[in-house]
């Protein structure tokens, strides 16, 4: 499920059973691991009660970002921890020629958005990319993360090229 606007933790727990003592001692536990009161409206959330009639809660697993998740165990005694799912990193090598946009050069070569920006920041002296030609082009290493098989993001770039007004550019 997913955490609904004005939706706390203590409104959670409450549909599943719990008492307003069971959710204090779970706020106060997690204190120094992560604050509850920053529980982020459509931040996922699993559930996981007993199998049998009583659907006891045992566990809650609260994503909190894209690789960290927060585990609420209740089985035998309150245990919480913080995770971090793992990151795979790809180096990647893209190029480009730029026919209308940089942005959407990239979105035609299926190449991460961000890589504009961070274009953008390293040559950022040297190219003004308001004014960018047709047939300009680049080429980019770099290495982009992701968790199971969603990008988070790029990592950083190691090599860009660009080429501009009959210029190369290296950084």
């Amino acid at each position: 499920e997913k955490v609904n606007k004005n939706e706390n933790l203590s409104d959670i727990l409450l549909n599943y059973g719990l008492d307003y003592a069971q959710i204090f001692n779970i706020a106060r536990t997690s204190k120094g691991i992560f604050d509850v009161r920053k529980f982020r409206v459509n931040n996922s959330y699993t559930m996981f009660c007993k199998p049998d009639s009583s659907e006891k809660l045992q566990i809650m697993i609260y994503e909190i970002d894209n690789t960290d998740y927060l585990v609420i165990d209740l089985r035998d005694s309150l245990l919480i921890t913080r995770e971090r799912k793992e990151i795979r990193t790809e180096r990647k090598t893209s190029s480009g020629i730029i026919e209308s946009s940089l942005y959407q050069t990239l979105v035609d070569n299926k190449i991460n958005q961000v890589v504009a920006i961070d274009l953008a920041a390293i040559f950022a002296w040297e190219i003004d990319f308001y004014h960018l030609q047709k047939g300009d082009k680049f080429k980019v290493i770099y290495n982009e993360q992701f968790v199971e098989d969603k990008s988070i993001g790029i990592k950083d770039i190691e090599a860009a090229y660009f080429y501009h007004y009959n210029n190369d550019y290296y950084g």
